[in-house]
C-alpha cells in the first residue's frame, strides 16, 4: 500500500538535490526527500489531512510534544538526540536548526568546502535519518 500526503505545499530548494547520493539506497533517499518536503506520515500531517484525530498528535516517544517531522528528527529528546552524538563522534560542534533542510545543509558544510569531507558528511546525515 502506498501513501501520499498532498494536503499542503512546499518549496523546492537546492538542499533537495543533496538527498541523492550514489552510496545510499534509493529508498533511503526517497524517505529523506519526503522528509525535506514534509511529506512523511507524521501524526501532525495525518491530522492536517483529516486522517488522524485532533487529540492523537503526540509524539510516539511519549515526550508530550506534537509529532511533526522536525520534532522527530531534530528536537525530540529520544530521536533527535542522535545529532549530538554524531557531532561528538566526528569531532565538530554546532547548533541544531529548527528546519530539517537547514540542518542538512549546515551538517554537510561543517568541514568547509573540502569535497570529499562534504560527501562523507552528506552520506552520514542521510544514513542517520
Amino acid at each position: 500500500m502506498s501513501f501520499s500526503i498532498k494536503c499542503h505545499g512546499s518549496i523546492l530548494d537546492a538542499t533537495t538535490n543533496l538527498v541523492w547520493h550514489p552510496q545510499v539506497p534509493q529508498k533511503v533517499s526517497i524517505v529523506v526527500w519526503r522528509l525535506l518536503k514534509d511529506r512523511l506520515l507524521t501524526k501532525i500531517n495525518l491530522q492536517r489531512c483529516g486522517i488522524a484525530q485532533v487529540t492523537d498528535t503526540m509524539c510516539v516517544s511519549g515526550c508530550g510534544k506534537d509529532e511533526s517531522a522536525s520534532h522527530l528528527f531534530l528536537h525530540c529528546h529520544v530521536f533527535g538526540s542522535i545529532w549530538q552524538h554524531i557531532r561528538s563522534w566526528i569531532g565538530v560542534t554546532g547548533v541544531d536548526t529548527d528546519n530539517v533542510s537547514d540542518h542538512l545543509h549546515q551538517f554537510i558544510h561543517y568541514s568547509g568546502y573540502l569535497k570529499a569531507r562534504r560527501s562523507f558528511l552528506q552520506l552520514l546525515w542521510l544514513l542517520c535519518v
